[in-house]
């Protein structure tokens, strides 16, 4: 994973979905390392946790306060489904409309 992070360049523009089918149906025979770039880097600048555990060997990750305390930072985020909130929302908004229509009638 550290080699391709380092050696392995990434898309020019961010890749927001995966459009090939032959890549979808083979995902599950893929390894982490084939989905990490040079790219794969922004995420430690955007997240603000340091990458100075990867010059590390992996064994010794569990050991450095960096890995840990960027480790914690990942359980602590909070993860949204931006769609299903946004869905879920709508529906709860049509109900109450509908309710009230019914009070009204």
């Amino acid at each position: 994973m550290v080699l391709a992070l380092k050696n392995t360049n990434g898309a020019e523009e961010r890749l927001l979905r995966c459009h090939d089918p032959n890549l979808i149906a083979n995902v599950l025979d893929f390894n982490l390392s084939a989905f990490v770039t040079r790219n794969t880097m922004e995420f430690f600048e955007i997240t603000g946790i340091s990458s100075d555990f990867l010059k590390l060997n992996s064994n010794e990750w569990e050991n450095n306060e960096e890995y840990l305390k960027g480790r914690q930072q990942l359980k602590d985020l909070k993860v949204v489904n931006d769609c299903a909130e946004r869905g879920v929302s709508l529906i709860e908004k049509f109900t109450g409309k509908q309710k009230k229509c019914r009070e009204y009638e």
